[in-house]
């Protein structure tokens, strides 16, 4: 029988958590799923569990590939699905039983292109619920044009936009393949940001399940977002010119003001990256000049109106749009 979901999970070295997760998985409510495990290249036991779990049921497909990346995976995953929706879950993380019941239900009552849920941020000490800032229940096309493409690319708050958490989502297959979205295998950073901003805006029915706490996002200090990426502001450089390319031509609403607050929030998040570097002070100092004069960046705040945010962040901003380095530099020293 065909599946109505497909959940794909790219796993790589993931032994530690990889139990959790599928088992999370497996014991959903709704039971109409098969689920596509990508091993990308995995170097410990990982594809062996995978396997293992497979021989015990029949919904479940072990996909081994050589090392690509998530995009790669999460990719290969696609091609494989039979679903007539699609689910992401990452490897370190889990969720709860009436997960999909509940985004498969709303899908079904509205013949829904795209549904979102909320989540759970957990760390060691802590779990913190995350919402989105825009209203609950359904949305039309002309009620995404007039209610929800103000935030598509990026909040006004300089913030990620709802979507960036792709495994928060639950996506028609038809969207997707309708529309030739497929992760970018040239950036390792910021995948979920233009794969779920293509698919809101593509999407011509969104369902948003407010205070639905169904995904459990496992902080991991391991993690490519916790440790320095040396090429992070390059593939920033990378997710931007996309996105500009792809959203800049749109007739139908004007993008323009989102694209600079993401060039804005990439510099941000680049010099958030250098602060977790061992490099000395003038090294940063010239990692950080570099990002703060690029013309991306400097064209971005000829216009750029500072958003309702703390005056903390206001005066970061302040900083950068009159490249203040000196200043940015000694800041990425404090903790």
């Amino acid at each position: 029988m065909k599946p109505s979901i497909s959940i794909i999970v790219p796993i790589y070295n993931a032994e530690k958590h990889l139990h959790r997760c599928i088992d999370s998985i497996l014991d959903q409510t709704f039971k109409g799923f098969e689920l596509i495990i990508v091993n990308d290249g995995s170097n410990d036991s990982s594809g062996k569990i995978s396997d293992a779990y497979a021989l015990k049921d029949s919904r479940i497909k072990v996909i081994h590939k050589n090392n690509g990346g998530a995009s790669s995976a999460r990719n290969a995953g696609l091609e494989a699905a039979e679903g007539d929706y699609i689910g992401f879950v990452d490897a370190d993380d889990w969720i709860e039983p009436d997960m999909y019941s509940a985004m498969h239900n709303k899908a079904q009552e509205y013949d829904l292109d795209l549904v979102l849920s909320d989540y759970r941020r957990v760390t060691a000490e802590h779990t913190f619920t995350v919402t989105q800032p825009i209203r609950e229940g359904f949305y039309d096309k002309e009620a995404l044009s007039n209610e929800y493409y103000h935030c598509l690319l990026m909040r006004e708050d300089v913030d990620y936009p709802p979507t960036i958490s792709n495994w928060a989502c639950l996506f028609r297959m038809k969207l997707l393949r309708d529309n030739s979205i497929w992760y970018d295998t040239q950036t390792k950073y910021n995948e979920d940001f233009l794969f779920g901003a293509k698919a809101a805006y593509h999407a011509a029915s969104f369902y948003y399940l407010k205070n639905h706490f169904n995904y459990n996002f496992a902080l991991n200090l391991e993690s490519t977002t916790n440790v320095y990426n040396s090429d992070k502001w390059l593939i920033n450089l990378h997710v931007y010119e996309e996105a500009k390319a792809y959203f800049g031509a749109a007739t139908d609403y004007d993008f323009s003001d989102q694209l600079k607050t993401v060039i804005i929030f990439f510099a941000f998040n680049a010099i958030n990256e250098v602060a977790k570097s061992d490099f000395n002070y003038f090294q940063r100092y010239k990692e950080i000049k570099a990002i703060l004069n690029h013309h991306y960046l400097v064209e971005a705040f000829k216009s750029f109106t500072l958003p309702e945010v703390g005056y903390k962040f206001k005066i970061i901003l302040l900083w950068y749009k009159y490249k203040l380095a000196l200043l940015t530099t000694l800041k990425s020293y404090l903790k």
